[in-house]
């Protein structure tokens, strides 16, 4: 698999996935306050929890396209009579990729960026809908092997993502949204160079960390001066 996506430049490419978290996942077990406010601040971080909920993920070169991640909440079981809740079957996923992915993705016969869908085999991956929704946009489909895990950067995005939900989760001045974007957006440029790395994906020697940047900046500022110095 890492050979075919070689063949495409990374602009190109994009993860979906969903991240299901529940409500005890979300929070810190521990935190810290000023002596005598301890309850009050408990009860603020309380009213502002959420239930457990499913993040639809999509990723590319840069970190999480926020435009193309949507969450979902859980439902209250079966019975629940809210369709924006509750588990997430292949309509739902063909309705998220129809109204949340397909307009911001580029044309693949154009070549043009965030052109290349790749998805893994999950079950309500596999919606007949699919094809119909990328032909229409102008995308390309691609589906990893069974247990591709290795190979799907959005893994430890989600990880990541994850980490920074529960680092704010005592700050009961931010609001919900606040809260995913914030963790949406700790995943940068930087983070998804080194997780391509750590997947051996082929090519990633064209791709430089800004520290890199900087370090290569530094040195050619310093030829420069040697040159100018003969």
């Amino acid at each position: 698999m890492l050979w075919l996506l070689s063949l495409a430049i990374l602009s190109k490419v994009v993860y979906i996935d969903e991240a299901h978290k529940s409500a005890a996942e979300e929070e810190r077990k521990f935190g810290w306050f000023v002596r005598g406010q301890g309850t009050t601040k408990l009860l603020e971080y309380l009213a502002h929890t959420s239930s457990g909920f499913t993040l639809h993920g999509a990723v590319d070169i840069n970190g999480f396209i926020l435009e193309m991640c949507r969450v979902r909440d859980m439902g209250i079981g079966k019975t629940d009579p809210n369709p924006a809740k509750g588990t997430v079957d292949s309509d739902v996923f063909a309705d998220y990729i129809e109204e949340e992915v397909g307009p911001f993705m580029g044309n693949y016969q154009n070549m043009e960026a965030r052109s290349l869908l790749v998805l893994d085999n999950a079950p309500n991956h596999f919606s007949p809908r699919l094809e119909g929704i990328a032909k229409k946009f102008g995308f390309k489909l691609l589906y990893l092997y069974p247990y591709g895990f290795d190979d799907n950067p959005i893994e430890s995005c989600f990880f990541q993502y994850k980490s920074s939900l529960r680092a704010t989760s005592l700050n009961a001045s931010l609001s919900r949204d606040e809260r995913h974007y914030i963790a949406l957006s700790s995943v940068s440029r930087d983070n998804m160079i080194h997780y391509y790395r750590s997947m051996n994906h082929p090519g990633m020697e064209n791709y430089k960390t800004s520290d890199e940047l900087d370090v290569e900046e530094e040195e050619d500022m310093k030829y420069l001066g040697e040159i100018g110095g003969y």
